[in-house]
């Protein structure tokens, strides 16, 4: 595989997908778009972009990886978002290949330095314009994230990131992905363990399901501990109920369907953190399209909060800059996988400007406390660099 063309890889529980040999690919503004195999920009309406996702099923067989942005979304929502914006990135692949084991014999030289954080000062403003909204009765929880910036060496490469990232399995979450764009100079790394939707062919149906992520801590030795604190958080039950129910609300806006919450409340244990998560499922028409199953779903109400458009307005009110591909959602379609992520524990990597961003937060509630949510994080910061930094 040559690492310096456009490629994806996936990592599928014990094996990764390499996908390589673009048959088309590009970058989707609202009234252009950028050939990312040639660089060419020419003038495009995204309502077309939207048209292609009307008449894609999920049983598609092509291979196919589709990179949303968060402002996608603000586009679904709220109706408008600014023009040089990027809302997304779509890419149909000739090839993929599956390895068992993920070797690269060169040495990594990978180094971060912290460039820009969140100081608690700030975190504490944005966390008192949040609770006066919820006071207000505007909303009743809203997911407050920062950007996270560093800077690293000069002559590092793709395969640095790659040491650094895809050398130890067992670091890796189960929608753990990257994607790297040459024409754009830069490199999408998610260890995501979050799910916007997963789907399955049936005979008659196609039976697809969410499993919204609500509550973090810190992952003990013995992660019962850590289970058992978000089992007496009263705070982390009621984020978790309040975005299940609005996921079960999402779901039955496509094709007024009956969607069931088949797991209320259980624990998903990642590098670092022990989460809790629920899963609602729904079967749908074969065909349904991908564009129905988005606009009932993206961005994912775990991410944004409750009600959807009312927290979206907040989000861009209180937040510093734009989310773009953090917390927005990747899309991989081939034959047998039909799958969504939402990107949370994930950086872009710019080249041309030595620098990564990444992006943290959580869930604020009336019953949440600013110290907390800071220190909680912090904890989704170090989770992603304890991966990136083998420590």
């Amino acid at each position: 595989m040559n690492v310096s063309q456009l490629h994806s890889i996936f990592y599928l529980g014990n094996k990764w997908m390499f996908l390589e040999g673009p048959v088309r690919a590009f970058a989707y503004y609202r009234n252009y778009r950028i050939d990312l195999k040639t660089g060419l920009q020419e003038d495009y309406d995204i309502g077309a972009w939207l048209a292609e996702m009307k008449v894609l099923k999920l049983t598609t067989n092509s291979k196919r990886v589709m990179h949303l942005c968060y402002e996608l979304g603000e586009l679904f929502e709220l109706g408008s978002v600014s023009d040089h914006c990027l809302l997304g990135i779509d890419i149909e692949y000739e090839r993929e290949i599956i390895v068992k084991d993920f070797k690269i014999s060169e040495r990594s030289s990978l180094a971060l330095k912290e460039e820009f954080s969140v100081s608690k000062k700030d975190y504490t403003k944005a966390f008192k314009q949040v609770q006066k909204h919820l006071v207000n009765g505007d909303c009743y929880q809203v997911n407050l994230t920062f950007p996270f910036d560093y800077r690293f060496n000069d002559d590092a490469k793709v395969l640095d990131f790659y040491m650094s990232f895809w050398s130890q399995k067992q670091k890796l979450s189960p929608y753990a992905h990257s994607t790297y764009i040459p024409c754009l100079n830069k490199l999408l790394l998610s260890n995501s363990p979050e799910c916007l939707f997963q789907a399955k062919e049936k005979e008659e149906h196609i039976n697809l399901w969410t499993m919204p992520i609500k509550g973090s801590v810190e992952r003990p030795k013995n992660w019962k501990r850590g289970w058992q604190k978000l089992l007496n958080s009263k705070k982390d039950r009621g984020e978790l109920y309040m975005i299940t129910d609005l996921l079960r609300n999402d779901l039955s806006r496509i094709s007024d369907p009956y969607s069931v919450v088949r797991i209320k409340r259980a624990p998903l244990l990642v590098p670092g953190i022990v989460h809790q998560f629920s899963l609602i499922d729904v079967n749908l028409s074969k065909a349904t399209s991908l564009y129905e199953v988005l606009k009932a779903l993206f961005p994912g109400g775990s991410i944004t909060g409750a009600p959807k458009k009312s927290v979206m307005e907040i989000i861009k009110e209180v937040e510093l800059r734009e989310r773009s591909f953090y917390t927005g959602s990747t899309i991989f379609l081939n034959n047998k996988i039909k799958a969504a992520s939402i990107n949370i524990r994930t950086m872009i990597v710019d080249f041309e400007n030595k620098k990564a961003s990444y992006g943290a937060g959580g869930g604020v509630t009336l019953l949440s406390k600013s110290d907390s949510e800071f220190d909680e994080m912090k904890m989704k910061v170090q989770s992603f660099l304890n991966v990136l930094r083998n420590s």
